[in-house]
């Protein structure tokens, strides 16, 4: 099999087209202060919760004044100042001041803007590409290109998702199903065998239907995949391989939307380098066979004069 693409290569394509990167990005800091590779302590989580719910009242105030205020020691600021790669609270405050000075945030977003949700979200995906672990994204990508037959388990507002990876994987030539009662599929993971994968998506990691699922699944031999937002959960425990967008190292562990956006594209990336995996003549037939499917499920091009279907045109012609 070819080397697949790693997912933090894949995803930081979505990084670059919003041209969020440390050296340009007016939001470098506050990604840092929200999305931390190894989480908080209670006394880190308190101090950035103050510098984001109000930097300019922190960039004001000395390091003794900020401390009292949300009850922390100086010291905890300063080695929080370093955590976040500043020589301490003075450099750190110079750091927020030039945000704010920044043409780009003199207007801030406000809740329920457009722009304010996009940011959010593609935020979640810049996350998803420093959270997962590249070894697992490889091995998952690799498993799906060989397996026999892919079943697909996703819940909820998970089964959007577990939709999009049938169409993905299906346009990619590999065997796949989704059954839409999430028992059923639980009940049919059983049958995969050694040589079938399960591909389970999940926020919490705890949806009954999908760890089943997955228990099933690995009773009778398959593989286990697992996308979901929490490492200490009974799925991932279960699966044989995990993708885990770590929601409890952010502030927004309760915003499913923002990690659902992150799952979709870790979904995309997975099936890409899947497909990347396999022989390219092998690649090239099975995309062609699927292409020759749609072939007349498309409208002629404009400059043949007529708009219709090439099916339609047959129907009106019988």
């Amino acid at each position: 099999m070819r080397a697949c693409r790693g997912v933090s290569d894949a995803l930081t394509e979505s990084r670059n087209c919003v041209r969020v990167t440390e050296e340009t990005s007016t939001y470098s800091l506050m990604d840092k202060l929200r999305y931390h590779e190894r989480g908080y302590t209670a006394v880190e989580a308190a101090i950035a919760s103050a510098l984001i719910g109000d930097p300019a009242r922190a960039v004001q105030e000395p390091i003794e004044e900020f401390a009292r205020r949300i009850g922390v020691s100086a010291g905890s600021v300063v080695r929080f100042s370093r955590l976040m790669g500043f020589p301490g609270y003075r450099a750190l405050k110079y750091a927020l001041a030039r945000q704010a000075d920044s043409p780009a945030t003199e207007v801030p977003p406000q809740r329920g803007d457009l722009s304010s949700f996009l940011d959010g979200h593609a935020r979640a995906v810049q996350f998803a590409a420093t959270s997962v672990s590249t070894s697992e994204f490889r091995l998952a990508a690799e498993l799906l290109s060989a397996a026999s037959e892919i079943d697909i388990v996703g819940v909820g507002a998970s089964s959007a998702t577990a939709r999009a990876a049938e169409f993905l994987l299906t346009t990619a030539g590999l065997r796949c199903r989704r059954l839409e009662d999430p028992h059923e599929g639980a009940a049919a993971a059983a049958f995969l065998g050694d040589r079938g994968v399960l591909l389970c998506v999940s926020h919490s990691g705890r949806t009954k239907a999908t760890v089943d699922a997955a228990g099933r699944a690995r009773t009778g031999g398959a593989s286990v995949i697992a996308i979901c937002s929490f490492a200490r959960s009974p799925l991932v425990e279960t699966a044989t391989h995990s993708l885990v967008v770590e929601a409890s190292r952010t502030r927004y562990a309760a915003d499913e939307a923002r990690f659902r956006t992150a799952h979709l594209a870790i979904v995309h990336a997975l099936v890409e380098a899947a497909g990347k995996a396999l022989e390219p003549h092998d690649l090239g037939l099975r995309r062609s066979r699927w292409a020759s499917g749609r072939f007349d499920l498309r409208y002629d091009r404009p400059e043949t004069g007529d708009d219709r279907s090439s099916f339609d045109s047959q129907t009106l012609t019988n």
